[in-house]
């Protein structure tokens, strides 16, 4: 349900102006992140929710109807781009599972819910269930470890990227809640 562009700038300038010509809304709040992104020479994943015939985008976006972004790049270490969520001015809820080759926290910016080694071959559902096909290829990818983390935030806590980084140990966690 999404219209997807990946734009890369070396001007934030330049972006702003894209940005305005696709009809894409932003506040001044954005700029800093902006800028920010852009010296490091990331791209920018831009989408718009177009549903398809009969379903209201409002209705898509409130009711949780549209679908994940998966996003893969190259990074010295995973990031969960989030900065730009902060200027929202929301709470807002975070979910991310983090296939990797070890365990990785993020420096208690999110709590860790489970952490242990994925039985089977679930990056092979991935390759069939996404698209565009071959997205995926799980014979190039050795990421047998999976990390969740899920945390309401505030605006302040997104104000920067999630890093990730190898844990000390890959000793396998799970979340215990106990109700009375």
């Amino acid at each position: 349900i999404y219209d997807v562009s990946v734009v890369r700038s070396d001007d934030p300038a330049r972006l702003i102006a894209w940005l305005n010509e696709h009809n894409f809304r932003f506040g001044e709040g954005d700029t800093a992140a902006f800028e920010s992104h852009v010296a490091k020479g990331w791209c920018f994943v831009a989408a718009m929710i177009n549903p398809g015939a009969g379903e209201a985008t409002q209705r898509v976006v409130s009711e949780g109807l549209a679908a994940p972004l998966i996003l893969r790049f190259p990074s010295p270490n995973p990031v969960y781009p989030l900065a730009l969520t902060a200027t929202g001015g929301f709470e807002t809820e975070v979910l991310i599972y983090l296939a990797s080759s070890s365990k990785m926290p993020c420096k208690d910016r999110m709590t860790l819910r489970f952490a242990g080694k994925m039985p089977g071959q679930p990056l092979l559902r991935l390759e069939f269930e996404t698209t565009p096909k071959g997205f995926f290829d799980p014979m190039k990818m050795d990421f047998p470890y999976l990390c969740k983390f899920k945390d309401t935030l505030t605006p302040d806590q997104m104000r920067e990227d999630i890093v990730f980084t190898k844990a000390q140990d890959d000793e396998p966690y799970r979340e215990h809640i106990v109700k009375w």
